[in-house]
């Protein structure tokens, strides 16, 4: 890779397009089906502790595979199927980058696009020779992310590099070309699954062979069964299967998405091979009863009980159906985050955080606890937010 650095956009353009590339053109695979042959091209070098691995890469298993295969026998019904996801990229409407602050001084400013404030000091100091601490990032604004924007990527790598070597300020922001090669993409999945359940809804025995598409990445799947659902007796395989595309990173509840479609799918395939509605399969099988309660008040709020039950049925060639399913992602928060309420003498309130807004209210309900904290109205309170020289969060 290469980066130019110009007074105005107009010049670096038209030093980048002067720049000659030679490429040697190598043997690629860039269809998992194709990449899991045994003559396939290699993508990435062999693990010198597993040699005979070559593009799919064991990660991990669970269950009992002896167990579920006797709990096949016991059931009424049973299906196997093949799910497949693609890939997805994030379409960020602010692309990747960063503006570099800095003049060859013993301090740097680093004005980011991120979704991690705390993400962005250490490697832009390792690229520009200065300690941690000299690092100040801010990020005031962000197009969106979506899982995509933490630490400084390449693109920040080349910024703090020019801004190095030329002694200036630089800003890079990427193109939308760039922006879908390089950024990493959501993880596609091959998933392999066999159920089986009785006649009054139970999941007797479920196994899944899961593979993660994550190009020259491990790429993320969540668990088979899925966590919202308990079944008797299960066994799973997952490997990653490497393909010669960009690394998946991660992207709105990583690796579950994925995981949730091939069970949902499944799931809705037994439900009507039972002859069970498939809302009261899933709350047969759900691990928590918070879901009965949602999954009861999204099927009232869309008249599931008058829908068209006979799948594919009803009159003329448009066909309209309605679907259920869950979904499940943890939260992310701690009791690491630090606020700093200030109150001067004159009245007025200022709540300093170092974390960022992504559009989801970080500005609105620091303002709004301490005003309700204090008696005060929302206008009254001033937030501070998106620096790393503020509380860590």
């Amino acid at each position: 890779m290469a980066a130019v650095a110009a007074t105005t956009p107009e010049l670096a353009q038209d030093a980048a397009r002067a720049i000659v590339i030679e490429y040697e053109k190598l043997p690629h695979v860039v269809v998992p089906q194709e990449s899991i042959k045994p003559d396939a091209p290699e993508v990435l070098p062999r693990d010198k502790n597993k040699p005979d691995e070559k593009n799919l890469r064991f990660q991990n298993k669970s269950g009992d595979p002896a167990k579920v295969e006797a709990a096949f026998a016991n059931c009424d019904a049973i299906v196997e199927a093949e799910y497949h996801t693609p890939r997805l990229h994030h379409c960020c409407l602010e692309t990747h980058g960063m503006v570099v602050d800095f003049s060859g001084g013993d301090s740097a400013t680093i004005y980011a696009t991120t979704q991690g404030t705390f993400t962005i000091p250490g490697d832009a100091a390792r690229e520009l020779g200065l300690p941690q601490s000299a690092v100040t990032a801010t990020v005031q604004h962000m197009g969106g992310g979506f899982g995509s924007k933490f630490g400084i990527g390449i693109e920040g790598m080349f910024a703090c590099r020019l801004s190095k070597e030329t002694k200036s300020p630089v800003k890079l922001m990427l193109t939308r070309s760039d922006e879908f090669l390089m950024t990493g993409n959501r993880s596609g999945s091959w998933q392999k699954l066999k159920a089986g359940a009785k006649k009054d809804g139970t999941l007797v025995a479920m196994q899944a062979t899961q593979y993660r598409l994550g190009g020259v990445g491990l790429g993320s799947q969540a668990g088979q069964p899925y966590a919202v659902y308990r079944v008797g007796e299960t066994y799973r395989e997952v490997y990653a299967l490497h393909t010669n595309e960009d690394s998946s990173v991660a992207m709105r509840a990583p690796g579950h998405p994925q995981a949730s479609f091939a069970m949902e799918s499944l799931l809705d395939e037994l439900a009507y091979k039972i002859g069970m509605d498939p809302v009261e399969f899933r709350k047969k099988n759900m691990r928590d009863e918070a879901y009965h309660r949602q999954i009861d008040r999204a099927a009232r709020e869309i008249n599931w009980t008058k829908r068209n039950a006979t799948p594919g049925g009803g009159a003329g060639a448009l066909k309209r159906g309605m679907g259920c399913a869950a979904g499940t992602w943890g939260g992310g928060g701690n009791d690491a985050c630090k606020v700093d309420v200030t109150v001067g003498r004159d009245g007025p309130v200022i709540v300093a955080v170092g974390t960022q807004d992504l559009g989801t209210g970080t500005r609105t309900f620091t303002r709004a606890i301490v005003a309700e904290e204090l008696g005060l109205q929302i206008k009254d309170v001033v937030e501070k937010i998106g620096n790393s020289k503020l509380g860590g969060a």
